[in-house]
Formats: structure tokens, C-alpha cells, sequence
């Protein structure tokens, strides 16, 4: 699967989580551990993607 470029304006960067490149991630990532802002705001204001991580754990939990 192709990985599109980061949603931070003008960034070309291929995304690593949350539809975000690595650099982008972890600045965001600092103001959340900071308590400036959260995830939730962001994907509200369409900064990043909702995270995956309850999808793929309820996927690998399942017993089929």
C-alpha cells in the first residue's frame, strides 16, 4: 500500500501515523504531551487522522 504525502500543508513527506510524516507527528505529538491542545481537536480540524490502534487490536483479538 502507497503511502500518501503527510497532511501538513506543503509537506511532501510520506506519512507515518495519523496521515502525518514523522516530523509533523512527533511536533503534534509534543503539544498533546503538553497539554496544548489533543488528538481529538485535531482530527476535528481535520490536522490528522483518527488513530487506527483499536481497529487492528479488536482484528487480532477476534476468534475468527
Amino acid at each position: 500500500m502507497e503511502k500518501k504525502p503527510c497532511l501538513f500543508p506543503k509537506c511532501k513527506a510520506k506519512t507515518k501515523s495519523r496521515g502525518l510524516c514523522a516530523n509533523h507527528y512527533q511536533a503534534a505529538a509534543h503539544l498533546v504531551r503538553r497539554k496544548k491542545t489533543t488528538w481529538v481537536k485535531y482530527e476535528k480540524a481535520g490536522k490528522c487522522l483518527p488513530t487506527s490502534r483499536g481497529v487492528v487490536t479488536a482484528w487480532f483479538l477476534e476468534d475468527k
